[in-house]
């Protein structure tokens, strides 16, 4: 009995993860036009906020790249970002 709730309380603790990831947008979702970029703009109305949107662009020129985007946090679990050294 006591193995059936370990199996039962990891189960439910890996669907509680998988339903904070679902929450992030995938990247050709937030790039609306299409162009392998996502701009600030798109990613807003994807639901990531604009500060969000700005710390993870890692070069600073107002785009998303697919690399950036995988450090996009819209639920607040601070991903760490690489470092630029």
């Amino acid at each position: 009995m006591r193995a059936l709730g370990t199996v039962l309380t990891t189960t439910s603790l890996l669907a509680a993860g998988t339903a904070l990831a679902a929450d992030k947008p995938a990247f050709a979702d937030a790039d609306a036009n299409d162009d392998g970029r996502v701009s600030i703009e798109e990613a807003t109305r994807a639901g990531v906020s604009e500060r969000e949107a700005k710390v993870s662009d890692l070069d600073e020129d107002g785009m998303l790249t697919e690399s950036d985007w995988k450090f996009v946090d819209v639920d607040g679990s601070e991903e760490t970002q690489p470092s630029s050294s």
